[in-house]
């Protein structure tokens, strides 16, 4: 494997260059590949089976810009997904379109309430 970095020329991705990443940028390595085992996995199912993916804490560690790439990533590679977040709403220009469940809980309160919203790129 291989990784290009903004101003640094491609060079082979080796445990010392993992090592020199921000969190970031070792969390989007991580992914990229990991996207693309799960969509070759997937080329062997039927062509209207669901490509479904599901990520805990997605893409915690990665700033707004990289994260935009992350849902464009998994929009090229046509997953349905099912994301977890604290922070992460997922209202990106690389998103067409995508359906939210905020789960709100006053503090020691044994009520949940679930507020939904859609977004529609």
């Amino acid at each position: 494997m291989f990784i290009t970095r903004k101003g640094i020329p491609e060079e082979r991705f080796t445990n010392k260059v993992f090592g020199e990443l921000s969190g970031g940028e070792k969390a989007m390595s991580i992914y990229s590949p990991l996207f693309a085992a799960i969509a070759a996995k997937y080329s062997y199912a039927a062509p209207d089976a669901p490509r479904v993916i599901s990520l805990n804490e997605a893409f915690a560690g990665i700033d707004s810009e990289n994260i935009a790439q992350m849902f464009q990533l998994v929009h090229d590679f046509e997953f349905d997904y099912i994301m977890n977040s604290q922070v992460l709403w997922g209202c990106y220009e690389t998103v067409d379109e995508l359906s939210i469940a905020q789960i709100l809980r006053s503090v020691d309160s044994p009520v949940l309430a679930v507020a939904r919203y859609y977004w529609d790129g």
